[in-house]
């Protein structure tokens, strides 16, 4: 069985195709979360903790939001609770499919490229990293993946899609050199 084997393996971040929706608002975990599940639920909650330690997580995945879908991705408190926010104060939960869809893809290859960063050997699974994402924003997740599979001490990376957009991502970053065919 596949999945046994997966959960198997030591360090393995692994965002399986049927994600859960992200809680408008969370807590700051107490401890800090090494992974996420394969439904990509706790997502905010290790990119808060992160954010807190002053780890580069959050900004790697802030980053992403900022260069490629052109909006802002920031933490907003209230009261004792956190939330994702974009531009304007507007909930991550209340924007496109897309948006939330892509964010436990993008924590997890920061959280494995983070472990792979630090000499451990680290493991990336993702199934359709692009589900529910504009097609026009295909490409530039794959060039997010390309980018972390480039890296002196890379994860080891594994991705089922279905995307000829996220394939051609992947073919443009060898073409121009930026990755090892």
């Amino acid at each position: 069985d596949i999945e046994r084997t997966l959960l198997g393996l030591q360090n393995l971040h692994w965002i399986g195709a049927v994600r859960a929706p992200q809680p408008r608002r969370f807590r700051l975990p107490r401890i800090r979360p090494t992974f996420l599940a394969p439904d990509g639920l706790a997502a905010g909650e290790a990119l808060a903790w992160a954010d807190n330690a002053k780890e580069p997580l959050f900004d790697k995945v802030r980053q992403w939001y900022e260069q490629e879908a052109k909006t802002s991705l920031q933490l907003a408190k209230h009261g004792e609770e956190l939330a994702l926010e974009l531009k304007s104060a507007v909930n991550l939960s209340d924007t496109g499919e897309g948006f939330t869809q892509v964010l436990p893809v993008l924590t997890a290859g920061a959280m494995a490229a983070q472990t792979a960063s630090q000499g451990t050997p680290s493991y990336l699974v993702v199934e359709q990293p692009e589900l529910h994402l504009h097609p026009g924003l295909h490409a530039p997740l794959a060039d997010y993946f390309c980018t972390l599979a480039a890296a002196e001490k890379a994860p080891k990376i594994c991705i089922e899609t279905h995307s000829e957009n996220f394939l051609f991502g992947v073919q443009l970053a060898v073409a121009r050199g930026e990755m090892d065919p």
